[in-house]
């Protein structure tokens, strides 16, 4: 059992060092950290002069923790592109591995850069705009954060399956950027947004992940919040199925077609 977790951690490590191109210091740096900070800082700043303190603190948790989403969709989404513009994919689907260890080994190594996003993001708030985190329920904000960067990762999977699968794959991670910015209460409350994008909203990560982390930074108790993380649980779960399906169906279609290219377009 060792020996296959070793060789698994392996497969991961190979898969994020070969296939994620932000790994260099000045890629790395600048999209994980710098990118991240920026841009709660340009919502914070705007929210404080548009509407006044209150806007700004929202902005300031909600952009945080969507920074999550941002950059493990980057990472995993060209990921699982280079995955098939490189040849590995085609290697793997030839070989007797096992396709759901293959399918997660793209992701793993992406849950830290959120964590590192979000992280970097407070930081920078608690510094150099005052954001106050006196009052906050620990354990539940890290139940949440965890929870969400696993939603975030798994989503992040299920759409770079298109990125595989489409050869015109650059569209695919913005539109989910802004999917997950406009409609999961990282700026505008979910229940303003008109009905049919608020039910889109309530079925993207980071929504309730987003509602148990603002309750945690209140300083509510675990037990008021954790229908939120369930749901969010839950999300992340029928994601990460989702995706292993369309992966699996992928390899199928490519195989009787004897190729990647153009599989669905």
């Amino acid at each position: 059992m060792t020996g296959h977790l070793r060789n698994f951690i392996i497969q991961c490590w190979l898969s994020y060092r070969g296939l994620f191109l932000w790994l260099n210091p000045m890629g790395y740096v600048s999209n994980v950290f710098l990118g991240p900070v920026f841009l709660m800082a340009i919502f914070a700043i705007v929210g404080q002069y548009a509407q006044g303190p209150e806007a700004a603190r929202s902005h300031i948790i909600g952009v945080s923790v969507y920074s999550i989403a941002l950059v493990t969709q980057g990472g995993v989404i060209q990921t699982m592109f280079y995955d098939r513009a490189f040849g590995t994919l085609s290697a793997n689907f030839a070989s007797p591995g096992n396709r759901l260890l293959v399918y997660l080994s793209r992701g793993i190594f992406h849950f830290p850069n959120g964590l590192l996003a979000l992280g970097s993001s407070l930081l920078a708030a608690a510094v150099f705009l005052g954001f106050d985190f006196h009052g906050i329920n620990w354990a539940l904000a890290l139940a949440s954060v965890l929870v969400t960067t696993v939603s975030c990762v798994l989503f992040a999977m299920l759409v770079g399956t298109f990125a595989i699968a489409f050869r015109d794959w650059f569209i695919i991670g913005p539109a989910a950027n802004g999917l997950t910015l406009g409609l999961t209460g990282a700026i505008l409350p979910v229940d303003q947004l008109p009905v049919v994008l608020k039910q889109i909203g309530l079925g993207l990560p980071v929504t309730h992940g987003l509602f148990a982390f603002r309750f945690a930074l209140d300083g509510a108790a675990f037990s008021s919040a954790s229908h939120e993380l369930v749901l969010e649980a839950l999300i992340a779960a029928a994601n990460g199925i989702c995706g292993y399906l369309i992966f699996r169906a992928i390899e199928k279609r490519s195989k009787r077609q004897g190729t990647l290219e153009g599989i669905l377009g």
